[in-house]
This record gives C-alpha cells, sequence and structure tokens, in this order.
C-alpha cells in the first residue's frame, strides 16, 4: 500500500533549492554584520525590544521608558528565575495582556517538569516565532546552501514531527498550552506555518 510520502506530483518533484537559494542566502551579507559590528547589533536589539516592552506590566515596574543603556537596565531590572515571574506568567495563560510583552499571548510551551515537579509555561509571542524561529530556521538553512551548492534540499517531501496542546490547564478561549517543551514549540510552528508548505509535508497536518 502506497504511503502518504509515495503520492508525490509532478507539481512537488520540482525542484523548488535554487529559487529559494537566492532568497534565503540574501541574509548572509547581514551575517556578516553581525559578525563585524556584534556590540552595535545588540545595542539595536536592546533597544528595539526595550521599547517594545515599556508600556507593558513588567516595563512600567521598571520604568523602560527612561532606560538609555544596558548598564542602566542591569542595575534596575533585578536576576529572575521562573518562580519570580510564575503569577505574571500565569495571569498571561488566563488571558490578560500587556504584562511581560505588548498584547495577549496565546500561545505556551509547557516544560515537563523534571527538575522540580512543577511544569512551567513559557510564552510564545508572535514576535518570537517571527524574530527566532521562522528567521533563526531560515539562517540556518541560508548558511547550509551557501555551503552546500549542490544540494536539492527543497526537492522532495519532508517529514515533520510536531506534538500537541493537550494539557489539564482551564484556558480561556484562543489560548493553547502544550508539552513537553520542545514538541509544543513545534506544534506552535506548525500550525503557524504557510500552508503551501502542505505541499512537501510527507505527513498530513493535524
Amino acid at each position: 500500500m502506497p504511503t502518504n510520502c509515495e503520492n508525490i506530483n509532478f507539481v512537488v518533484m520540482l525542484n523548488f533549492t535554487p529559487i529559494l537559494r537566492g532568497y534565503l542566502t540574501s541574509r548572509l551579507k547581514q551575517h556578516a554584520r553581525y559578525i563585524e559590528h556584534a556590540d552595535a547589533v545588540q545595542q539595536e536589539q536592546f533597544m528595539r525590544l526595550k521599547e517594545r516592552a515599556a508600556l507593558t506590566w513588567f516595563g512600567r515596574h521598571y520604568d523602560f521608558s527612561t532606560v538609555r543603556t544596558y548598564q542602566e537596565f542591569a542595575t534596575r531590572v533585578p536576576l529572575y528565575r521562573y518562580e519570580d515571574l510564575q503569577p505574571q506568567i500565569m495571569r498571561m495563560v488566563r488571558g490578560e495582556k500587556d504584562i511581560l510583552w505588548p498584547g495577549r499571548c496565546f500561545n505556551f510551551a509547557q516544560s515537563s517538569g523534571t527538575s522540580d515537579g512543577n511544569h512551567k509555561y513559557i510564552p510564545i509571542t508572535p514576535e518570537s516565532l517571527r524574530w527566532n524561529h521562522y528567521r533563526g530556521s531560515s539562517d540556518v538553512v541560508s548558511h547550509y546552501l551557501n555551503l552546500n551548492p549542490e544540494s536539492r534540499l527543497f526537492s522532495g517531501k519532508a517529514l515533520i514531527l510536531g506534538g500537541s496542546f493537550a494539557n489539564e490547564l482551564d484556558l480561556p478561549r484562543g489560548t493553547r498550552v502544550g508539552g513537553p517543551f520542545e514538541k509544543s514549540i513545534d506544534v506552535t510552528l506548525i500550525l503557524c506555518v504557510l500552508k503551501g508548505s502542505d505541499r512537501i509535508k510527507c505527513n498530513p497536518k493535524g
């Protein structure tokens, strides 16, 4: 009996690698800037994050609007453990907005609880997906294609491993909490990925 991977039509068999290579490797020049001007890049990122969070509960608590340097930030904001932030994170899980990051967070990763027996909930914001997971994955692929010019990475099907959002919490409408951490990140990415990716997946969505 044929598997999903064997049911490959002509469209999927096309090699999209040359098309995507130019787009993905275009960021390599930007990566060189990160290396050559690491301090300036870090300062830019710090200021962007600080300004975005200035009107949140956390940003108002530490008056982010008056912070101008990392040194000021480090002096003003103490080191936090997860337990210190847990009350605010649970407010976010219950649907409150503008707590640790602007807006309402709908997706949370869940730890396995092996370290202390208690689950930890990690907010996954749209900005986190866009700035870290999407961009980071693209950057990894861009370096791979640059180092492997004969690669046909996007010429066939792909097996995508995910997780689930099963949990015992009473959640507000639209909020999803999944675990363990790595798997809940994966399933969030799968749910947010472009529909066109179904053409290169062996396993059906869901």
